[in-house]
């Protein structure tokens, strides 16, 4: 799908909510200097780098990926570095993981997200494939705009979980 020429006024419908219960492990690949529970601060510019769903000067917040198995958060960091060109090589360099780790982390509350999984859940948001958490890092300013949406429409939702091998995204709430 299409990003869409404008963000509708409302949801279509009721979007799903996915409950982590407190006590769960998640895993998240991040920068060393920054403890395993810590969130990012910095919000990304508006039109340049940054990710699928953090924040931006537009609408600034901590934000937090993380993902249920090991394999799944080092899945979507790394694999996010290698590059869809068939003439390029699909080679990692080892400045690409300098400075970063693999670490858990124990939900210290239940952690209550607006799935984008189902059909049902993305209808809901206007959206009729999975662009929103399957799109190229072109479109990230985009998705961040439809996260700052989301928000203000789901102010109950700590954040999204995309297909993506099930992998979370939370904003903080503090």
């Amino acid at each position: 799908m299409a990003r869409g020429r404008y963000l509708p006024d409302g949801f279509a419908g009721t979007p799903e909510s996915v409950v982590y219960p407190q006590g769960l492990v998640l895993y998240r690949v991040h920068a060393q200097r920054r403890a395993a529970g810590d969130f990012n601060p910095v919000p990304a510019d508006p039109h340049f780098g940054g990710g699928r769903f953090d924040s931006s000067p537009c609408d600034p917040y901590p934000f937090l990926y993380a993902a249920p198995e090991p394999q799944t958060a080092l899945a979507e960091f790394l694999l996010r570095q290698l590059s869809d060109e068939p003439k390029e090589p699909r080679t990692l360099s080892a400045r690409v993981v300098q400075g970063r780790r693999l670490s858990s982390v124990e939900l210290a509350v239940d952690l209550r997200l607006l799935s984008l999984v189902s059909a049902t859940s993305l209808n809901a948001l206007w959206q009729n494939d999975m662009w929103l958490g399957h799109c190229d890092a072109a479109d990230y300013p985009f998705t961040r705009r439809w996260a700052r949406w989301i928000r203000a429409q789901a102010p109950w939702a700590q954040g999204p979980m995309t297909i993506t091998l099930k992998f979370l995204f939370c904003f903080s709430t503090a």
